[in-house]
């Protein structure tokens, strides 16, 4: 199957150029996406209704554990469309030509899917496990009796280190994304590496996600208040909110298909080129 794609002179390297041609991608080749969609996005919607139905959505360890076979689908789902995305590869692959078995082809695909897959759930369990600790120190500093403390301010030591902490996260906002050059057999490093170490790459992604998503999220929420409108008077409430996670799961999904979409197309020629030099 041939992926139907636009055909400039080079592959965007700008941010905007390459949301854009991403959003154009997912709909020209949406027949596809969706295919590929479908399973992710049903074991994510049982999963999320079942850690609900259990109320295991106020511990952060407890949801994760519930979502963890939801992400190893959802980074199933990713590789086979950053595959297409990247190498024009979609899901079946054909290993099978003439009556020969391409060897070659079929680890290099195998060892590219597992990676992804692998990098992926590990950045969201780290994800998570980064969110319990907040959860914990948060509920920590709210059982602190306020009365019985002493008004102080926040001195300098306090401030740089409230600044610092604010700088190393936007500059980790990368390392969120360095299973995409894995897709391709390239090394993350390879990739890190050639972002730099500045905070550009940083703004960058951020900027992407943004833009991807704004859009995305709108027609979600008018959407999700036409619903409410129409089957909360005639199914009840629980039934509603079963259909509005539905609505909510399927476009958290489609945006990030569309924010990895971008980003691989923007760093396109840097992993291919990684993909020749510096392999998994």
């Amino acid at each position: 199957m041939e992926l139907q794609t636009k055909k400039p002179e080079q592959e965007p390297l700008d941010i905007i150029d390459s949301c854009i041609s991403a959003f154009t991608f997912t709909w020209i080749n949406r027949a596809y996406i969706l295919r590929v969609l479908f399973i992710p996005f049903l074991i994510m919607f049982t999963a999320l209704s079942f850690t609900y139905y259990m109320k295991f959505d106020d511990s952060v360890i407890r949801q994760a554990l519930c979502l963890l076979p939801a992400q190893f689908a959802e980074g199933w789902m990713i590789a086979q469309i950053l595959r297409a995305v990247l190498l024009n590869q979609t899901w079946p692959v054909k290993y099978i030509k003439d009556g020969e078995f391409n060897q070659a082809l079929f680890q290099d695909r195998s060892k590219a899917i597992k990676c992804t897959i692998i990098i992926f759930v590990l950045i969201q369990m780290a994800v998570h496990a980064l969110w319990a600790v907040l959860e914990q120190g948060y509920g920590i500093i709210n059982s602190v009796d306020i009365s019985e403390t002493r008004e102080t301010k926040m001195g300098m030591a306090e401030t740089l280190v409230l600044l610092f902490g604010i700088g190393l996260s936007i500059w980790a906002i990368r390392l969120t994304f360095i299973y995409i050059p894995a897709v391709a057999n390239c090394s993350p490093m390879y990739l890190l590496k050639s972002m730099g170490t500045g905070f550009w790459p940083s703004v960058r992604l951020i900027g992407a996600f943004l833009f991807c998503s704004i859009p995305v999220q709108f027609v979600a929420l008018m959407l999700q208040s036409l619903l409410e409108l129409i089957f909360d008077p005639m199914l009840g409430e629980t039934i509603t909110d079963y259909i509005i996670t539905l609505i909510n799961v399927f476009f958290t999904m489609v945006i990030a298909i569309i924010i990895n979409i971008a980003i691989a197309i923007s760093y396109k020629n840097i992993i291919l080129q990684g993909r020749k030099d510096a392999p998994l």
